[in-house]
């Protein structure tokens, strides 16, 4: 494979793991946030927003019980099972090389241009990458 698209992969790569790993710290900020007690909000703020231009914040709907410690491990356990997936289909993963397109025709375009966009043709050379998407969405 070029240099190129070895750059490419490990970007991709790096983005993607970037992505997850954001997701998870705001995960965790999130959980630990329910733990610590909510601000006591004023009246005069609410007042306030109808009367303002735009929309206003949505706060977050009060929890119905208190999040216990098993709760968090729970939660954290759930996590830590999605990272792991993730990861291992990240490992596994191998780009295919070369992918197969399907050109997109237009109207306006006459036979001697080439097209500027195309589309992922659904051929035995693509499945490794639309079972990775796959994998990927349902995590």
């Amino acid at each position: 494979s070029s240099l190129k698209e070895q750059q490419l992969d490990a970007r991709l790569t790096s983005d993607e793991i970037t992505e997850i790993e954001d997701l998870f710290q705001a995960i965790f900020n999130y959980l630990s946030d329910a733990n610590s007690p909510a601000p006591a909000s004023s009246t005069a703020t609410t007042s306030d927003t109808s009367s303002s231009k735009g929309k206003a914040k949505a706060e977050p709907a009060p929890a119905t019980k208190d999040t216990t410690s098993s709760d968090l491990a729970t939660s954290l356990a759930t996590v830590n099972s999605i990272e792991t997936a993730y990861r291992s289909l990240v490992d596994d993963f191998t780009f295919p090389n070369p992918l197969d397109f399907t050109p997109i025709s237009s109207p306006a375009s006459s036979d001697t241009e080439q097209p500027l966009t195309s589309l992922l043709a659904n051929t035995a050379r693509n499945a490794p990458l639309r079972y990775y998407e796959q994998a990927l969405s349902g995590l």
